[in-house]
């Protein structure tokens, strides 16, 4: 089964979330053998995976961002453009900053590390979410 989930129907890439249950199954001395139950198996599961219409889901980075306080509207709004999802929001003790921790597709993830960039008062860190 491993051999088949390895490459997916539609771009080739490991198939994820899915649990494949063997119902039946027969050997006989003349016909049965690893290889022949493994492209079996591998031949069932792109068959069936073609027909269920799978979609590719779009990789998310979890993203930290410390700003100064003053900038938390404009920041926030452009986390939202971004389609991000804020998770949490933290002001610092002082008052003067303000820590994001939002997820964000993997596409506007640099954008949002160079908008960062730009500002010296501005971090932003990024990890693959799981």
């Amino acid at each position: 089964m491993g051999d088949a989930m390895s490459r997916g129907a539609l771009m080739g890439c490991e198939v994820e979330g899915v649990r494949v249950v063997l119902q039946d199954g027969a050997a006989h001395a003349v016909g049965s053998s690893d290889m022949a139950f493994r492209i079996c198996m591998a031949n069932v599961i792109r068959d069936t995976m073609k027909r269920a219409r799978p979609s590719i889901l779009e990789p998310i980075m979890s993203v930290e961002v410390e700003i100064p306080s003053e900038f938390q509207g404009a920041v926030t709004a452009s986390l939202s453009r971004r389609m991000g999802m804020i998770q949490s929001s933290d002001m610092n003790d002082d008052g003067s900053g303000l820590k994001i921790e939002v997820q964000v597709p993997w596409r506007t993830c640099s954008v949002t590390q160079r908008s960062c960039a730009a500002s010296p008062r501005a971090r932003a860190s990024s990890r693959w979410s799981t």
